[in-house]
């Protein structure tokens, strides 16, 4: 199947390199969740607020995606009762709420986007100190864990899955993927 989205921007020879920059681009969005619920008693920026949509609309799935592509690959060499396989069990229970965060903040954000005006600005506050506060600790948790290591034990062939994954993640989102990295 040939896909309409032009994926050469995806680096082949290091795959993995990708997906721990993608991981990077994850921490800076954090980062702009917690300047905009800093800046939310004054008045929201609203540029912010729609780079932050598009992150959470677009974005963070394909990350989550891209990271599962790497824990398939370490399923694979791990059995079914090693301590990765239920770490990677948990990691992808958190990708999941991630998204719950992220589908919760679409609407106000919106809003903010829109007009710059928004009605119950305390509960966005909280609710963004949540979200980019449970995303930092899972990807701290992540790197400790899972990610640990990993990018000595990618093989060729390995390689070579990764990349077809990641490929066809990105092949069916935005071209605007390309920059990221």
């Amino acid at each position: 199947m040939v896909s309409s989205h032009d994926t050469s921007y995806l680096d082949r020879d290091d795959p993995v390199s990708m997906v721990l920059s993608e991981r990077k681009h994850q921490r800076e969005m954090c980062e702009g969740l917690e300047l905009l619920a800093d800046q939310l008693a004054d008045h929201a920026d609203q540029r912010l607020c729609t780079m932050l949509l598009q992150f959470l609309r677009n974005e963070l799935p394909v990350h989550h995606r891209d990271e599962e592509a790497v824990f398939d690959l370490l399923r694979g060499r791990e059995g079914d009762d090693s301590i990765v396989t239920r770490w990677i069990e948990q990691a992808v229970l958190e990708h999941r709420r991630h998204i719950d965060y992220a589908l919760e903040l679409v609407e106000p954000l919106s809003q903010l986007a829109a007009d710059g005006r928004l009605t119950q600005i305390e509960a966005l506050g909280y609710m963004l100190r949540c979200a980019f506060e449970s995303m930092r600790r899972h990807l701290d948790w992540e790197e400790i864990t899972i990610f640990s290591g990993f990018v000595q034990l990618v093989g060729e062939n390995e390689r070579q899955i990764l990349v077809a994954k990641l490929a066809r993640n990105h092949s069916v989102c935005a071209p605007y993927l390309r920059s990221i990295g």
